[in-house]
Parts: C-alpha cells; sequence; structure tokens
C-alpha cells in the first residue's frame, strides 16, 4: 500500500509549455461540459470585437461577458456615452 508521504505535490507554475498547457486546460474544460452535461454554461462573449468563449459558473447561469474589467466595462461605456450624447438634431 501507498503512503500519502510519498505524494508528489507539484507547486510553482506547470511544467507544460505553454501551447501543451493551453491544450491540457482545453481538454479539462470539455471533459467537464461531458461529465457534467452542463452545454449551456459555454458562453461567447457578445463583445463585437471579442471571440473568447468561457465557462458560466454563475449560479443562475447569467454571466453575459468573458470579463467584466474588459468587455463587459466597454459595452456600459458605450450605452452610458450614446445615452448621454447630444442628438444630433437638436438645436440650441
Amino acid at each position: 500500500m501507498a503512503s500519502h508521504n510519498n505524494a508528489r505535490r507539484r507547486t510553482g507554475p506547470s511544467p507544460l509549455p505553454g501551447a501543451s498547457r493551453a491544450l491540457a486546460t482545453l481538454v479539462v474544460a470539455l471533459a467537464t461540459v461531458l461529465i457534467t452535461g452542463e452545454v449551456e454554461r459555454v458562453k461567447r462573449c457578445p463583445a463585437e470585437d471579442c471571440g473568447w468563449v468561457f465557462w458560466d459558473s454563475t449560479k443562475n447561469r447569467s454571466r453575459r461577458w468573458c470579463s467584466m474589467q474588459v468587455c463587459g466595462n466597454r459595452n456600459k461605456a458605450r450605452t452610458f456615452a450614446s445615452r448621454n450624447r447630444p442628438s444630433q438634431g437638436r438645436t440650441a
């Protein structure tokens, strides 16, 4: 019987090079989808200039953006600016 004391624990950076690490991450994500059957949690960011796909880990499956700090913020700033921009047809 193997002892738990002999188990090696990995700490620090991944031993895999960048492309292999990315592929391993995709394989783990695909396995998670296949095991859980929760395909609806895989979403594509709706930002026009973004092509990211992400896993929606929110309880009610409401996550919209790949990153609220980048894509979500840009969209909210655009919406705010268009709402507060003076209309073109109005004169002072």
